[in-house]
């Protein structure tokens, strides 16, 4: 058994979303992460070329867009972003969101895509990390 306690995780800048990584390295089969977006914060359009994408969102009405369609999520609403789909976020609301999103498998952020960055097939406007 694992045991983290959230609080004792720092949260990691990625583009104005704080994140924290709950598990690193603690299992191989999938990644947790909780996920602060401000108001007005938004995560580009992108894409992972590995992981599947859980967001389960826990407070605040976050918009999606997956492969341009738009989903408005509540709490406890879950959306699931398949592996090679595009999507984006942002938070339009006065309060923050939180988001909990699971990687299956774990994150690698070498497999992720940016849309708005360098080139990569079929969008060339796009880039792999």
């Amino acid at each position: 058994m694992k045991y983290v306690n959230s609080l004792s995780v720092t949260p990691v800048d990625f583009g104005g979303l704080g994140v924290r990584d709950l598990i690193p390295h603690l299992l191989a089969s999938a990644s947790v992460a909780h996920i602060e977006v401000a108001p007005g914060a938004s995560h580009a359009a992108a894409k992972s070329t590995r992981s599947d994408k859980l967001y389960i969102c826990f407070h605040g009405n976050p918009t999606f867009e997956v492969n341009g369609e738009q989903f408005q999520l509540s709490p406890l609403d879950l959306l699931v972003v398949q592996r090679n789909e595009w999507f984006s976020y942002r938070n339009a609301g006065d309060d923050r969101v939180d988001l909990f999103l699971v990687h299956v498998p774990p994150f690698d952020l070498n497999s992720e895509v940016f849309a708005d960055q360098g080139i990569e097939s079929g969008r060339p406007d796009a880039r792999v990390y």
